[in-house]
């Protein structure tokens, strides 16, 4: 009897130290779990702000006004871009550096834009955080870019001091392109066939869009209404949109055609497509333009010699009026993407959202991680 209670206290307690070490155990996976989640969130971090930082470094770049810059020729220094909050502490500030090819462009100014951007990086005054989810409406005013400067069409290569990563920040006109409250069929059609879509494809969801966005219940050829939405649990509201997404709820609509087209397309804006970052597609869908005039146009804008003139030069009186339906003249909203590589070139971070600027200041910048 006394050999089988010891033998059951020696179970219990091989029992009791088992259980301590399952405790144990799980105890620590989960304090390494909540160790390397923790890290995940301090890398999000810290890379949001990196993009963030070399989104407004070359923004902040780019907005130099022809009235400062005649400023500094006339001079012989920089411009004048002080902090409205007058103070001239910057001891703290961190490094900033101009991407290579404004450097290039603004050669004296460089020392005065890139305190600037320390500034905006710093000061609320200067840089807000904004949603970074979408901007609707159109902020009044705009903001003047060198009339010489022409927005590279490629990324562009931007290096922050103290960071090993490195960056890419790709620029748009947010309200320069397809107007997707205005655009009628044949120029969905035009664009979306010239993008790849098949006719039928493209046709039901040029339907399916106008149903979408016109007031009334009645039905398109191949559209959709309230009837087909209310199955999906879907509200098809029947007003403007107010954001690009909601392309996303029409039947016919894909996650990779509307990744296909979704750079293309605008909310507000005065319908004109912005010449200077419009993709060839875009151009070429445009009313009476060619197919050869929206190839010269992109050649231009590759050498940086597209303006008024060369641009009037390379579109023929057939084209005149596909003329009115461009512009030269950046808007103030600019649609912004940032890919961030780590140093072992492995893992990349991307991140979009949108810029409001205004003339000289950059007013709000927001970015959500894709």
């Amino acid at each position: 009897m006394g050999l089988r209670r010891r033998g059951f206290a020696l179970v219990l307690v091989l029992i009791s130290v088992g259980g301590l070490f399952a405790l144990a155990t799980q105890g620590a996976i989960q304090t390494r779990a909540a160790t390397v989640e923790a890290r995940i969130a301090i890398e999000r971090s810290r890379a949001y702000l990196d993009a963030r930082a070399a989104a407004t470094i070359t923004l902040r770049g780019l907005m130099t006004t022809s009235d400062q810059l005649a400023s500094a020729g006339a001079s012989g220094a920089g411009a004048d871009f002080s902090d409205p909050s007058g103070s001239d502490d910057s001891s703290n500030d961190p490094d900033v550096e101009l991407p290579p090819f404004l450097r290039d462009l603004f050669e004296q100014m460089n020392v005065d834009l890139e305190e600037e951007a320390r500034k905006d990086l710093e000061n609320d005054t200067g840089s807000r955080v904004a949603d970074g989810g979408g901007v609707t409406g159109t902020p009044e005013g705009g903001f003047e870019l060198l009339e010489s400067l022409e927005i590279p069409a490629t990324e562009i290569d931007v290096a922050l001091p103290g960071s090993d990563a490195s960056f890419r920040v790709r620029l748009s006109d947010a309200t320069g392109g397809l107007p997707v409250n205005a655009a009628g069929e044949e120029w969905i059609m035009r664009y979306m066939q010239l993008v790849g879509v098949d006719y039928d494809r493209a046709l039901t969801i040029c339907h399916q869009w106008l149903d979408w966005i016109d007031a009334d219940s009645l039905v398109r050829e191949r559209g959709a209404e309230s009837e087909v939405y209310v199955r999906r649990g879907i509200d098809c509201p029947d007003v403007p949109m107010r954001a690009i997404e909601e392309l996303l709820y029409l039947p016919a609509m894909t996650p990779e055609i509307f990744e296909r087209i979704r750079r293309d397309l605008s909310i507000g804006g005065d319908g004109r497509i912005h010449a200077g970052t419009a993709s060839r597609s875009l151009l070429a869908s445009i009313d009476g333009m060619t197919p050869d005039v929206a190839d010269q146009i992109v050649a231009l804008r590759a050498a940086g010699s597209l303006d008024a003139e060369s641009l009037e030069r390379v579109m023929p009186p057939s084209t005149r009026d596909a003329g009115e339906s461009i512009r030269l003249e950046p808007g103030p909203v600019w649609r912004v993407e940032v890919a961030a590589t780590a140093p072992d070139g492995v893992m990349e971070t991307r991140f979009e959202g949108l810029a409001v600027l205004t003339p000289g200041r950059l007013r709000a910048i927001g970015l959500k991680p894709m």
